[in-house]
């Protein structure tokens, strides 16, 4: 409650919301991944993403196979070429200042 000097009085009530970084990303920042399943060329098309990306493809298991940095300020796509990725489930992840998102990619 607040008093004003010339006595009136006044009550002010502020709401917070506590969203995850996944709640405020996920409806203006995006990466598509294409095509999923994969043969080991990929595409990555981004949707309102405007910023140095990386991109990162972990195995099943966990280990490092493949790192890159994309510049969605210049292009709104970026392709990768995996010649020697064996078949499986691998996870990309897509990480920059405003946006942090793992996906599920398969090789064929």
């Amino acid at each position: 409650m607040v008093t004003e000097a010339n006595g009136c009085e006044a009550s002010y009530s502020v709401a917070f919301v506590y969203l995850n970084a996944s709640e405020i990303n996920s409806d203006y920042f995006s990466v598509e991944i294409i095509p999923n399943p994969s043969k080991g060329a990929l595409t990555f098309l981004s949707k309102g993403m405007r910023e140095l990306t990386g991109i990162e493809i972990y195995s099943f298991t966990g280990q490092l196979i493949y790192r890159s940095e994309t510049d969605f300020t210049r292009d709104k796509q970026s392709e990768i070429k995996l010649p020697d990725i064996s078949k499986g489930l691998y996870f990309v992840k897509i990480s920059s200042t405003h946006y942090c998102r793992t996906q599920k990619l398969i090789i064929e």
